[in-house]
């Protein structure tokens, strides 16, 4: 608010000199008490449980998953688009392929790799994608890659053999997760330097504990600046939750995983996204 100050001697320009020092001191005085300048995706990405690589995967089946990923990527032809992430993504294609007919209809003629796996977690695939899952034969690097992560950092503590433990759950700040996934989305930049790269904000939860911890997760991951058209941030929040903001039940099967319909909602969201990427090129 600017306090306007009247002087009694009719010269105009003594008023308007003072109202324009007024305005300086203000900006000076919002300049000073602003925040910081908005965080930029490429900035440095701080050690936290969801940010630390593990040395190996010592689980058998996420091992085998990793493996099935590799090998489909080292015999890659014509590869367009990747969908990278856990069961959500695995579940267009595989688990019980609740997608797969809005795969085939939508996605099919770009050739698309489902890089999908059952209860994955940030630093699980920070792993993945350093030790192989990147790896695509020289010139076969895909157009675009949609990325979704983070959900099972507020629930999975252990391996699903047990061997591993994990200082992840429920209590894990959003922050921290925030930083896991934007760490995924850097590798996939810095190891395909030529792929456009999508990334979801975690979709809603049942779990009301949970879904508060997610959707400030997405909070921040909408707060980055990202290098346009290089890395591109969706939230679905809007197109999953009815107007008293409870989850669309025909859209999901048990609170979390999604229905036919829920792919085909995903992929009206996405869609248009992908294809424009693809249509401006590699990088």
């Amino acid at each position: 608010m600017f306090h306007h100050r009247f002087i009694r001697t009719g010269n105009v320009a003594l008023t308007v000199s003072i109202l324009a020092l007024s305005l300086c001191a203000c900006r000076s005085a919002s300049k000073q008490g602003a925040p910081s300048e908005v965080p930029d995706f490429r900035d440095p990405i701080p050690a936290s449980s969801s940010t630390r690589m593990p040395e190996k995967i010592h689980d058998d089946y996420w091992h085998g998953q990793f493996q099935r990923v590799n090998k489909a990527v080292a015999a890659a032809e014509d590869v367009q688009l990747v969908f990278f992430g856990d069961s959500i993504t695995m579940d267009w294609t595989m688990l019980r392929g609740s997608g797969q007919a809005v795969w085939d209809a939508r996605f099919a003629k770009y050739n698309p790799i489902n890089m999908g796996n059952s209860g994955d977690i940030t630093p699980v695939m920070l792993y993945r994608v350093n030790h192989g899952n990147l790896d695509f034969p020289k010139g076969g690097a895909p157009n675009v890659a949609v990325l979704l992560c983070g959900t099972n950092n507020y629930v999975v503590t252990q391996s699903d053999g047990g061997n591993v433990q994990w200082d992840l759950g429920i209590d894990t700040p959003p922050s921290e997760v925030a930083h896991g996934i934007r760490a995924v989305a850097q590798a996939f930049r810095k190891k395909l330097p030529t792929t456009r790269v999508i990334v979801l904000g975690i979709l809603p939860v049942q779990q009301e504990v949970k879904w508060a911890k997610c959707r400030e997760t997405n909070r921040l991951l909408a707060s980055y600046h990202y290098p346009k058209d290089e890395v591109v941030f969706l939230d679905l929040e809007d197109r999953f939750i009815d107007g008293n903001g409870k989850l669309k039940s025909e859209l999901f099967t048990d609170g979390t995983h999604l229905t036919p319909k829920g792919y085909e909602i995903m992929a009206d969201a996405i869609q248009p996204e992908i294809e424009r990427l693809i249509a401006l090129g590699p990088i």
